[in-house]
């Protein structure tokens, strides 16, 4: 019996760890997060798998116990010397207007030396059975950020995007940005590119180059893996630090 399976069959529907507990350096896979989802057709009970030296898992299970979806983090590595580089995975659920109700939001986290790198999956119930609602993972860094909800009149609700356009500056430094807009097309159960361009200026941060084009800004990134600032300007979480290392 694999260790996944292992997990899937002990693993109780009350939440297991707090939602921001550090990555155990173990050889063996751990429930790092669970909660209860109520979907329209499905009430799940989803869980966040690290697994030491494999692909972290986030699993959604039904009322029998039974696997109905899940989906694999396959970025990062695992260190027993450096263990605050070692990936975690995280996730949190929102009701949005104009989207499927509830959306689960997973983000794998992979910490560097200067930057830190996110991948993101967003996952719902389409006609009646859980899955993605991308067809592929959002992959972010430490400048970068998505926002989900109501955008504007044209727009109606949906998914906007922001990457830095890296030209030499220093990772906090200004960046020019690269932004994709995407609206919810209820009928197809799809995001739909409709708007893609780069500022002509540089800005400060993500937010503040949304704004300057009226659209709104909350990086929902951060909303399910908050960071502290003092750490993570260096590109390391916060949660990486134990006592110890803060005070070395």
């Amino acid at each position: 019996m694999n260790s996944l399976l292992k997990i899937v069959l002990l693993a109780s529907a009350l939440p297991l760890a707090p939602p921001l507990m550090a990555r155990p350096c173990e050889a063996e896979a751990k429930v790092t997060q669970a909660a209860l989802c109520d979907f329209k057709g499905n009430s799940a009970t989803v869980l966040a798998i690290e697994d030491f030296g494999k692909p972290m898992s986030l699993v959604f299970l039904n009322s029998d116990r039974k696997i109905v979806y899940s989906t694999t983090f396959t970025g990062g590595f695992n260190s027993h010397e450096f263990a605050y580089t070692n990936p975690f995975l995280r996730f949190r659920s929102y009701k949005l207007r104009g989207l499927p109700s509830p959306i689960v939001v997973a983000v794998g986290v992979y910490p560097g030396g200067s930057d830190v790198g996110y991948e993101v999956k967003l996952i719902a119930e389409k006609s009646g059975k859980i899955t993605s609602l991308l067809a592929k993972p959002i992959d972010l860094t430490i400048q970068d950020g998505f926002y989900l909800g109501g955008i504007n009149v044209k727009s109606g609700s949906g998914l906007i995007v922001w990457k830095n356009v890296w030209e030499n500056e220093a990772h906090y430094g200004p960046h020019r940005y690269e932004i994709r807009v995407y609206t919810w097309d209820s009928h197809a159960m799809n995001f739909r590119l409709v708007r893609n361009f780069k500022t002509s200026v540089k800005y400060k941060d993500g937010c503040a180059a949304l704004s300057s084009y009226q659209l709104p800004c909350k990086n929902y990134r951060d909303d399910v893996v908050p960071t502290e600032q003092e750490i993570s300007t260096l590109g390391i979480e916060s949660e990486f630090f134990t006592e110890e290392n803060k005070n070395n």
